[in-house]
């Protein structure tokens, strides 16, 4: 028996049932005729996807010709007053099938909504009687893409079916990073990244480097200088106007004082300075006029170029994490270099007085500029006690306040991340709430529904506009959107956790649903991520927190030889994670590789894979060197071993050059490479020292001396 209501996602507000299936049409004719009533481009588009979506479906039967009306229509009695934006009915009868939008949008999301419904059963085209009335609860829903490894290599292509994929999840916002940057990571540079060009400011780009080992290919990658796809094509524009036709507003981020080094970098007359007028690469002179000038040269370019042929009206300026950032000086890695500017004009300011006379200049140009919208991160104003009736009051009087949206932001689980304030923060300024669902766990895909539940309550306890979850788009975090797309949409279904896994199973694995919901169960009782639980993949394992510069902590950072130390001083705790983590993630990947044959199935295939493999390797090669040090087991034996881990490892790596989407495959990949080496160095030292005559020391704790060239041209 169909389950209407699993069909539908996000679950509608009210759905009734007709209790009966329509019998439509078969394959000589077509099955459905459409008949149109609105206009506009997002409309358009609805019609254009109906069509698409029932053009290939056949059947073997003859019967009569089934109309569709989409219609535009807010008056519609159906509505009974609950008629809101982007609200739509689906009224599925006997004879015809009425799709009513209270708008464009809402037209667009029946079109959606009506597909679902309508499936192909032994050879009969078929839909459920029955009838919607349906409405978000939040106006803004949406995801944040940052720019960071993975985003910057994808193309239009990849941007439009992250665009036609999140559309159909009712989705209506996405944030896109411009600009932003980090401190040193790979290749000891900085992760720095600009994804558009600038006319007037050429001298600014942020080229990178790929190194990696293509298991696939069975060779290594090396490119040199290479600029996000997005900066090199220039199809910003092209991309947000590919969106608004379904209905999702594309917002530029383009960080300012904090995540900023290579603007005041390559512009040192408007960096922060020391107490000597030294620039500091970081940072702004908030009190110099050509900081704002080069600023709002920018600002000029991105909304003249981009945002007005669109329509766009809304700007996000970052303004998170305004720190001190180190590696600034490469000779003094360590040494910490403030954003804040210490000369003759600003060293008496205090750093609060300095951020929000900022802010305030910003705001006011972006909002003269047609800017509704200007979104900012809420942690340095919260941090330092500015989100109080003061600040409002302040705002009131410049004209900003209705234009400034506070984007609270806290990617863990159910703390309070208000610090016993919320009561005192709730209501005074236009707020929105930031999950994460998914973003730099790249080699190790996490679970965050916890988070994104936690933040739907807060959103729903202090009236926000709406909730803009952070992360980076990839499928292997399909089911982290499903959830955000449904506690956005209607947060009051009274679904849980649980219940969305079962209709995240139901929607996808149709061919074994039970079974499906099983094997995904394990897997996100495996996957669940650090910051709500304590997923010690990414928190200690794999690769990518060891890629950066961190204080007091040698560069490149001593990996693996921390994490077998960490292992040997807590080996029962380690070993029994490791274990069981390998035997539930071989249970799921067997699952997916003998009863699902999709796309999506492949991706859950691999997720279970990566977790597979980094358990087993680091549980393998620490037991075997603790057995061959006992002279349980020979240097053949351990060879063997790492010949079985590297033949594992080159098939995952492979495995994800299929899987993933190819712009995100560079930076899963390099950090597979990094771990893939340090085995393979680990087998040419045991090898070198057999061919010499000489017994092989293992010594796991100081692995530096396995290493070999290509492990440190990795790092």
């Amino acid at each position: 028996m169909i389950n209407i209501n699993n069909l539908i996602s996000p679950a509608p507000v009210k759905i009734a049932d007709g209790g009966k299936d329509i019998f439509i049409e078969n394959h000589s004719k077509p099955c459905f005729s459409i008949a149109k009533k609105g206009e506009g481009e997002v409309f358009e588009t609805a019609c254009e996807y109906l069509e698409d979506k029932l053009s290939g479906i056949t059947a073997s039967e003859l019967c009569g010709e089934y109309v569709i009306n989409i219609i535009i229509d807010p008056t519609d009695s159906r509505f009974s007053g609950q008629g809101k934006k982007e609200g739509y009915i689906i009224d599925i009868k006997e004879n015809c099938a009425d799709l009513v939008g209270f708008d464009e949008a809402g037209a667009y999301y029946a079109a959606v909504s009506f597909s679902r419904l309508v499936r192909e059963e032994e050879g009969k085209v078929l839909v459920k009687k029955c009838f919607v009335l349906d409405y978000p609860y939040f106006k803004d829903r949406g995801h944040f893409m940052e720019c960071r490894y993975g985003s910057d290599f994808m193309t239009l292509e990849d941007w439009k079916k992250a665009i036609d994929y999140l559309s159909e999840t009712k989705i209506n916002k996405m944030i896109v990073g411009l600009y932003g940057c980090w401190p040193r990571q790979y290749d000891g540079e900085f992760a720095e990244y600009l994804y558009i060009p600038f006319k007037k400011h050429p001298e600014l780009s942020t080229p990178r480097n790929i190194k990696y080992y293509s298991a696939k290919e069975k060779r290594w990658v090396y490119k040199k200088d290479v600029l996000p796809v997005m900066f090199t094509e220039d199809y910003f524009g092209e991309m947000a106007l590919y969106a608004k036709k379904r209905n999702i507003e594309i917002v530029p981020l383009f960080n300012s004082l904090g995540h900023n080094t290579l603007i005041p970098r390559v512009h040192p007359e408007i960096s922060a300075k020391d107490e000597n007028g030294n620039p500091q690469s970081v940072g702004f002179c908030t009190n110099n006029d050509k900081t704002y000038e080069l600023m709002f040269e920018i600002y000029d370019e991105i909304i003249d170029r981009y945002l007005k042929p669109c329509g766009i009206k809304s700007f996000e300026i970052g303004f998170d994490e305004i720190w001190d950032v180190q590696g600034v000086d490469e000779n003094n890695l360590q040494e910490m270099r403030s954003p804040f500017c210490r000369c003759e004009k600003c060293k008496d300011i205090a750093h609060t007085e300095i951020m929000v006379d900022y802010l305030i200049k910003v705001v006011k140009y972006l909002k003269s500029k047609g800017m509704e919208n200007v979104y900012l991160y809420h942690d340095m104003l919260f941090d330092n006690n500015l989100i109080n009736e003061e600040l409002c009051e302040r705002f009131k009087k410049e004209g900003i306040y209705d234009t400034v949206v506070i984007d609270w932001w806290s990617y863990f689980g159910t703390e309070d991340f208000f610090s016993k304030r919320e009561k005192d923060v709730n209501g005074i300024f236009r707020s929105i709430g930031k999950p994460i669902t998914g973003y730099f766990h790249w080699i190790m895909p996490t679970q965050a529904t916890k988070n994104i539940y936690m933040m739907k309550d807060v959103a729903i306890r202090n009236n926000f506009e709406g909730m803009i979850a952070y992360g980076a788009f990839e499928y292997c975090y399909d089911y982290n959107y499903s959830v955000l797309a449904e506690l956005s949409w209607n947060p009051n279904s009274g679904l849980t956790e649980d219940d969305l896994l079962k209709k995240y199973a139901y929607i996808n694995f149709p061919e074994d649903t039970a079974g499906a919901y099983n094997a995904l169960k394990i897997q996100n009782d495996l996957i669940i991520d650090g910051y709500v639980s304590k997923n010690l993949f990414e928190d200690i394992f794999e690769y990518y927190k060891s890629c950066y510069l961190q204080q007091n902590n040698v560069y490149p950072q001593d990996y693996p030889a921390a994490q077998f130390k960490k292992i040997s001083d807590n080996e029962d705790r380690f070993t029994d994670y490791l274990r069981k983590s390998q035997s539930m993630a071989e249970s799921v990947y067997k699952y997916f590789s003998e009863n699902i044959s999709s796309q999506k199935g492949s991706v859950w295939r691999l997720s279970a894979m990566q977790y597979k493999a980094l358990a087993d390797e680091f549980l393998t090669i620490y037991t075997c060197a603790k057995a061959y040090n006992a002279n349980e087991i020979s240097e053949f034996d351990f060879l063997s071993e790492l010949d079985r881990l590297i033949k594992q490892r080159d098939y995952t790596i492979s495995l994800c050059e299929t899987v993933r989407i190819p712009a995100n495959q560079y930076t899963t990949v390099r950090d597979m490479t990094v771990v893939r080496e340090f085995m393979t160095d680990l087998r040419t030292y045991i090898k070198n020292e057999i061919r010499a005559g000489r017994k092989p020391e293992i010594d796991l704790i100081n692995f530096k001396k396995y290493l070999s060239d290509t492990s440190l041209f990795l790092r």
